[in-house]
């Protein structure tokens, strides 16, 4: 019975259409393809900030400066990053922003002296011509 119904069945319903595979173009990096892609303005230093680090983007393929454009950021799996202008790689290098990168011994003696510096505010109170204290010597009057 199966050795009849099965030819049968794909003769009546199966259809014959061509492969919608297509080879891939030649010089696709797949890399480039599979990676997280974000756009960051580059400052008029020629930096970018991506994921708290900053980066310098260097001179090069006949670009003297890309201050106030668009690059794109791509991420791949590894977490290594390329850096795309025009579709065209922009060399860069990262930099430490010494304002902001602060040894874990220094952050701790700071916060150590932070509780020293407070200075205690006296608390202020209304004087008893202050408008504040008239309304509510109304209020108490007005009240049963």
């Amino acid at each position: 019975m199966e050795e009849e119904f099965w030819p049968w069945y794909n003769n009546r319903y199966m259809l014959q259409t061509e492969s919608v595979y297509r080879e891939l173009p030649e010089g696709l990096n797949l890399d480039l393809v599979f990676s997280v892609k974000q756009i960051r303005k580059v400052n008029r230093d020629n930096t970018i900030r991506y994921k708290g680090r900053l980066y310098q983007l260097l001179g090069g393929s006949g670009i003297s400066t890309l201050s106030d454009k668009e690059v794109e950021v791509c991420e791949q799996v590894e977490g290594k990053i390329k850096i795309l202008y025009r579709g065209s790689e922009v060399q860069f290098e990262e930099i430490m922003d010494e304002k902001k990168v602060l040894d874990e011994e220094e952050i701790l003696s700071r916060r150590a002296n932070m509780s020293e510096c407070r200075v205690k505010k006296e608390e202020w109170r209304p004087s008893s011509q202050h408008p504040w204290r008239k309304i509510f010597k109304l209020k108490k009057k007005m009240t049963p």
